[in-house]
């Protein structure tokens, strides 16, 4: 390639009736316009260079922003709540994933989304919200997890509706 973009100047020189200074000049013009990488032969043009190199950031950006965006409103739609019956369930695409049952609740209370980042290894986050309040779900007896977290849309009508089921033993 190299060799090619030399014949290409050296024709332009001889039709041109051009010394050896213009030719030279006119090589050094067309290799700031391009990039000559010796490793491989290949030409690749700096505004193309520099195009990839200003979208490469762009792209991740967008990236992590689409992920913010679907767990901040996508996941909502993806994994839901239920007061069944017998207990509380969580739902990921209809299959249940979470249940606790009404007997097994000790404590419910709503907190705010900072506190709730104070809560250690034994809890379960079933957050389907970036952010907002958060219901906590204490149990009475677990092996390994004490404490569940849920982000519902209405954290305290969940909360009192499951406070009331719960009481009732239902």
């Amino acid at each position: 390639m190299v060799e090619s973009l030399q014949r290409h100047l050296d024709r332009q020189r001889v039709s041109a009736g051009m010394g050896m200074d213009s030719a030279g000049r006119q090589r050094q013009l067309l290799q700031d316009k391009y990039r000559l990488d010796r490793s491989d032969g290949s030409v690749e043009p700096v505004l193309i260079r520099g195009v990839r190199r200003r979208l490469q950031p762009m792209i991740l950006v967008i990236f992590v922003a689409a992920i913010v965006f679907y767990y901040a409103f996508g996941l909502r739609y993806i994994y839901r709540y239920r007061l069944g019956p017998s207990g509380l369930e969580g739902r990921w695409f209809g299959i249940r994933t979470l249940y606790v049952p009404y007997r097994d609740v000790e404590e419910v209370k709503v907190i705010s989304f900072q506190e709730s980042l104070g809560y250690g290894m034994r809890t379960v986050r079933a957050g389907n919200r970036f952010s907002g309040p958060v219901v906590v779900v204490n149990k009475r007896s677990s092996w390994l997890r004490n404490v569940v977290l849920l982000t519902p849309d209405d954290a305290e009508t969940f909360a009192n509706e499951l406070r009331q089921r719960v009481a009732s033993g239902q």
